[in-house]
């Protein structure tokens, strides 16, 4: 899904929890430095939810937590492309079985369907993990359990 060819890593999280947004952007910064890679974030919020995402857009540039669109709008977009994706699929009758671009666009979507928070961390289409914020707070914390693992395999 996330065609991004460069060194960076790439995290997309949404939520309207902004005691998790704030947790989860200071782990997760501390664990790109642990690991020595480039990690860029980028609050995508969630569809539908226009004011919320205006005021958590607010708060994650005055703590300096990471990286948002100034203009809600930009949210609104990214999950209409989102789902366009989806259609697509569906038209040209793929399957979440048969179709792995439709098995992670469902999954996004399932994202933003949830009050959860959540992320996906990137690196051009090979490396990915994404979870909801529990699971991926519990991943975040456990970094000296994998950091061997993420040196010798990948982040």
């Amino acid at each position: 899904m996330l065609q991004i060819i460069q060194d960076k890593f790439i995290c997309l999280y949404g939520g309207e929890d902004i005691g998790w947004i704030r947790s989860f952007t200071t782990a997760a910064r501390e664990v790109a430095k642990a690991a020595g890679i480039s990690l860029e974030m980028v609050y995508v919020g969630k569809n539908n939810t226009k004011e919320r995402v205006r005021k958590i857009n607010s708060q994650i540039t005055e703590e300096n937590l990471g990286h948002c669109w100034s203009d809600p709008t930009y949210v609104w977009y990214f999950w209409t492309r989102v789902e366009s994706m989806l259609y697509s699929k569906m038209q040209n009758r793929k399957t979440a079985q048969d179709d792995k671009i439709m098995q992670e666009v469902m999954t996004i979507l399932s994202f933003d369907g949830s009050d959860e928070g959540w992320a996906l961390i990137s690196r051009g289409s090979a490396e990915m993990a994404r979870a909801k914020s529990e699971t991926m707070s519990q991943s975040l914390a456990e970094f000296t359990n994998w950091e061997d693992d993420a040196k010798e395999k990948g982040f």
